[in-house]
């Protein structure tokens, strides 16, 4: 998972009375007493004054001091030091939960752990989570699906992410605050089968009435393992042999 590196901005502010500002050091530490060996950069002297920390990573505290280098390459003392608190990650979705609907057809659901202040909130809009699938529970093999401003979310097998009957997948999602930093993968994967396809009904028979003028079909339906316990419907179709070609004449809910 690539995570996104939140932003920290500084800010400064010049005193008057001596030589013209150059420009400004600015440093990081650990420790509010330094040691002020980690050179970040150099800020212009033009307001306003502020230089853009962008490898702070999130949950950490850092403190940062500032030098000023005047015209005569004199610099000033260590300013007194500014503390900040980056947000934490956002916290994985938890709860995942897929169901099959069809041989093709998958709910995934989840809970959002809310987060505390100070963390950010997470999103309101579409990219708020992440929904990735796979044939194995490791997140590295999934592929990202797509993004949703909450669940649940139906994934239909639309291509080129096709579901195939019978099969078992996994699913994890991932959560994204309003400053597009983004959590862990949900853990455990959520792993779901998709149905079979309805097996061909067996012990198929058709008999004409004396007069020949109707003739009845009588059918058995199959379940097959790991099927919908339920047929919903049989189309029905004739043809002038063994072979076809077929015509669909009718659909029916019952086995005559």
């Amino acid at each position: 998972v690539s995570l996104d590196i939140n932003v920290v901005s500084i800010y400064g502010c010049e005193i008057s009375g001596g030589l013209p500002i150059q420009n400004y050091n600015v440093y990081r530490a650990a420790s509010s007493s330094g040691p002020w060996t980690d050179k970040l950069g150099a800020a212009g002297a033009t307001p306003p004054l502020k230089y853009t920390d962008t490898t702070a990573h999130a949950g950490n505290t850092y403190y940062y001091a500032v030098t000023a280098t005047d015209t005569g390459q004199d610099v000033s003392p260590v300013s007194v030091p500014a503390e900040v608190t980056m947000p934490s990650l956002p916290a994985a979705p938890y709860n995942v939960q897929a169901v099959p609907n069809s041989a093709a057809n998958i709910t995934v659901s989840w809970h959002e752990t809310v987060p505390v202040p100070p963390n950010l909130p997470i999103s309101l809009l579409g990219n708020a989570f992440t929904i990735y699938r796979g044939l194995s529970p490791t997140f590295s093999t999934m592929t990202k699906l797509t993004s949703r401003s909450a669940s649940p979310f139906t994934d239909t097998g639309a291509a080129p992410n096709t579901l195939s009957p019978n099969t078992t997948y996994y699913y994890a999602i991932t959560a994204t605050d309003t400053g597009g930093d983004t959590s862990l993968p949900s853990t455990p994967a959520a792993q779901v089968t998709t149905y079979a396809l309805p097996a061909a009904p067996v012990i198929v028979s058709a008999i004409p009435n004396s007069s020949g003028t109707q003739i009845a079909v009588t059918w058995s339906e199959t379940i097959p393992p790991n099927g919908m316990p339920t047929i919903s419907t049989f189309t029905i179709y004739g043809g002038p042999s063994s072979t076809g070609p077929w015509t669909s004449l009718t659909t029916r809910g019952g086995t005559t």
